[in-house]
């Protein structure tokens, strides 16, 4: 029960990133359309914006990650425990 109820979190956060991913990139496609850039280095917005999908894509890799671990069959510490023998 506690492996559904992690993959279902798991699968819930990769939605939820993939729409912060997807309007992260509008915003970065918004700052890359004015130009702007910050006063004093004159970094772009846009780099700096840009941020917020690359994150978002590398989190999205985690939960993946995650979830064909909890397919494959549980997380890093079940196999612990069975290596001590203890109960899953």
């Amino acid at each position: 029960m506690q492996r559904i109820l992690a993959a279902a979190v798991n699968v819930l956060m990769v939605f939820i990133l993939l729409f912060l991913m997807v309007q992260g990139g509008r915003l970065v496609g918004q700052m890359m359309n004015t130009g702007r850039a910050t006063s004093y280095t004159k970094v772009p917005y846009a780099l700096i914006y840009s941020a917020v999908p690359v994150g978002c894509f590398l989190m999205i890799c985690n939960m993946l990650a995650e979830l064909y671990q909890l397919w494959k069959g549980g997380s890093d510490e079940d196999a612990a425990d069975r290596e001590r023998g203890q109960d899953v």
